[in-house]
């Protein structure tokens, strides 16, 4: 009798440690189940990140070619400016008799030459502006995405994980199980 009680005892406290491997199985579980939410809601933020700035480059572009746009309408009219310059100097070195009367207009033809040329400069640095802050839109998405990666990996990472310990988890039970059967 003394031998089948020791048997008993012995299953008894193998039936025990199963049931803390088990519930310790089960906290471990819990946390990275916990940890997982908390990487998918990262992911989801990261997404949500990078779907702004994308939506933010998208818009700088826009601006960057309409900016483009002018810098060309008003380097265009700038040189035809300066045509109409040269033109008007030697105008006035062939009518010297006209010079007074020509005068006027060619200031006037430099005014808008020289509020062409201020256009030309706004316009050229407000480009370059742009161009810098696209180009740090394009480091922050290429950033964003390798954050999203890295989040992506842990995710399934933690996912194999889980099976893994849910598989220790089936064996366990069907030990469990055949024990107390």
């Amino acid at each position: 009798m003394p031998a089948a009680t020791a048997s008993l005892h012995g299953l008894t406290t193998k039936l025990v440690k199963s049931r803390h491997c088990l519930h310790t199985t089960n906290l471990n579980c819990e946390s990275t189940r916990v940890s997982c939410e908390k990487s998918r809601q990262q992911v989801e933020k990261n997404d949500a990140e990078i779907a702004s700035l994308e939506a933010e480059e998208q818009r700088l572009k826009l601006r960057y070619v309409e900016s483009k746009l002018a810098y060309e309408q008003v380097h265009a009219l700038k040189h035809q400016l300066q045509a109409e310059l040269k033109a008007a100097r030697a105008q006035k070195q062939s009518m010297a008799k006209e010079l007074e009367s020509l005068e006027g207009a060619l200031k006037a033809r430099q005014y808008d030459w020289t509020k062409s040329h201020e256009l030309h400069l706004k316009a050229e640095s407000a480009a370059h502006a742009l161009a810098a802050k696209l180009e740090a839109i394009e480091k922050e998405k290429d950033t964003q995405r390798r954050r999203a990666a890295q989040h992506q990996d842990e995710v399934n990472r933690y996912s194999e994980m889980a099976e893994a310990l849910k598989r220790e988890l089936d064996v366990i039970q069907a030990s469990a199980e055949s024990v107390a059967g």
